[in-house]
Order: structure tokens, then sequence, then C-alpha cells
């Protein structure tokens, strides 16, 4: 499970997103008593984020099923960071594959001169994609958006779902123009960070 409140973030003193939400918020540092509160908001807002790029923040291992075996294959997450295995048929065969970067994106292909195969045998790739430390825009954004979270809905049109045994969350959808647009409860501040992260490809 990803611990938001704890990323480091890429700014001088490598700080974390919890500190760094306390700083801008004008929490004392030293005043651990909402910790646990603040924490929560930031984790709803990872999450919102992470669902809204539809891609991984936090820089962790990540699996990818696919019903048959093909090369090259596209990696879903992004950045590529390391430790690809491709296991086919239960084996695993990550010698005969290379990684390809292009600005983060990663490709793993089967040789050099191999060609397209769609053989129907379970393909698995499981390696680290994400950020570590945070990019501080990035950070910027979840700050933001757990910021609504702790000040609730600004009173537009809502919409609820709960979910039992978890809890309640509610949506400001409102379609009016400016600062107030929303999606979901990401603010316009942090949606405008959080496109440039959005998955670029299927």
């Amino acid at each position: 499970m990803t611990d938001f409140a704890n990323l480091v973030v890429a700014v001088p003193g490598d700080p974390t997103l919890l500190e760094l939400y306390k700083a801008q918020n004008d929490v004392d540092s030293n005043d651990t008593s909402q910790d646990l509160v603040l924490s929560q908001y930031l984790e709803m807002a990872g999450a919102a984020a992470e669902s809204y790029i539809d891609n991984v923040i936090e820089q962790r291992s990540v699996t990818e099923n696919f019903s048959h075996t093909r090369t090259p294959v596209a990696m879903r997450y992004w950045p590529y960071v390391d430790n690809l295995v491709v296991t086919i048929a239960g084996e695993v065969v990550t010698d005969e594959f290379t990684v390809y970067l292009d600005e983060g994106l990663g490709w793993a292909v089967k040789g050099t001169g191999s060609s397209k195969s769609s053989d129907f045998e379970q393909m698995v790739l499981t390696y680290d994609a994400g950020y570590n430390p945070l990019p501080a825009d990035l950070a910027f954004a979840l700050i933001q958006s757990g910021g609504v979270y702790s000040q609730g809905s600004s009173g537009g049109p809502v919409s609820k779902e709960s979910i039992v045994g978890v809890g309640s969350v509610t949506y400001d959808t409102s379609d009016s123009s400016g600062s107030s647009v929303r999606v979901g409860m990401l603010p316009a501040s942090a949606v405008a960070v959080l496109d440039t992260y959005r998955r670029m490809y299927a």
C-alpha cells in the first residue's frame, strides 16, 4: 500500500510530503497531533491523483498480465525504473528481452530481430515504475488536493458515493468555469499539473 504522506519530495532538505503539507498549511512541524488525519487526506488525494492519471506516482513494483505473448510490449506504467522480469507460460525468460526507453516510456523487446508474436501463452511483466523522490510539481498537486479533502466540499453540486465498511466520499461535480473547476475532489490547480503525468498510451 502506498504511503503518500511519507514520500520524499525533490526539493532542498528532502522533506516528506506530510512535512511540506504542514508547512504550507501553517501547521506547527512539531505538532504531531494531526498527523494521522492529515496523512489520510494525502492518501485520499494520492489515490485520486493516480486514478486520474491512470498511472503510478510512488515508485513501486507493478505487474501486467497478457493473455498472449507479444513483442515489443509497451509498458503500461511510467517512468520505467528497473528490475524487469518477464514470465511466459510460467517460465522466466527475462534474458531474452531488452528494455528500450523513450523519455521514461519503456518497451520490452525480445531480441533485436524478432517479429511480432501472438502465441496464446500467458505473459507477465513485473517491473519498477514511478517516482522516488517525488517531483516538486506532483507534490504541489497532492498538497493542493489534500487541502480540498481537509476542507470538504466547496458547496457546489455534489455526488456522494458510499462503500459499506469503508466510508463515503463526496465529490464536487460543478461544471462551472474558472479556478473552481474540479475533477472529483481534485482542484483545477492540481489537475493542471496531473495532466502532464497522464498515461500516454493504452
